[in-house]
């Protein structure tokens, strides 16, 4: 079982009364459906904490221009803080995994593009995120390959369809 610690900071008020349920449980719900994930879970410590900024694209993409030299906005943004998690599993104390910030303009922006619901699409992103900073990563087919399988199984576990293909019964 894993102790999950969630440092919540909401820089952009619009968040606020987003989703059905507060925040912080909506959030901590599906980083720890990815930490506890089968394929993941036996190289997890036991405390983790996760750092989560809810912002908007003026300060992401400052961010974005600071650390990958990208001057636009995204929807979300990973910074791991260990390189291999797994040699930290057997740590007694807490292990801050890393910080994630998620803009809300865009996510709002492509959620309607992509006539997805809000929560299934932030659902994704919180998950793909929080793999991103226990080391998955989508550089090669085969990577995007592992990293979208476990995606896709995690969020069924909650009944969110595949996030890469269309599915009108579960469009807005």
């Amino acid at each position: 079982m894993i102790n999950l610690e969630l440092q919540l900071s909401v820089e952009d008020l619009r968040w606020e009364g987003l989703l059905n349920e507060p925040l912080e449980t909506f959030f901590k719900k599906y980083i720890y459906s990815a930490l506890t994930c089968s394929s993941v879970l036996n190289n997890m410590p036991k405390h983790i904490e996760v750092s989560l900024l809810l912002t908007n694209d003026q300060n992401i993409q400052e961010l974005n221009q600071e650390y990958r030299g990208k001057n636009k906005p995204t929807n979300v943004l990973s910074f791991p803080q260990e390189e291999n998690i797994s040699i930290l599993k057997n740590m007694d104390t807490c292990v801050l995994l890393g910080d994630i910030v998620l803009s809300i303009e865009t996510i709002e922006l492509e959620s309607k593009q992509q006539q997805k619901l809000m929560h299934h699409h932030l659902s994704h992103l919180i998950v793909h995120s929080t793999l991103h900073l226990i080391g998955y990563d989508h550089e090669t087919d085969e990577e995007a390959e592992e990293m979208e399988s476990l995606e896709i199984a995690i969020l069924q576990q909650h009944n969110i369809p595949n996030p890469y293909e269309s599915d009108s019964a579960y469009m807005v």
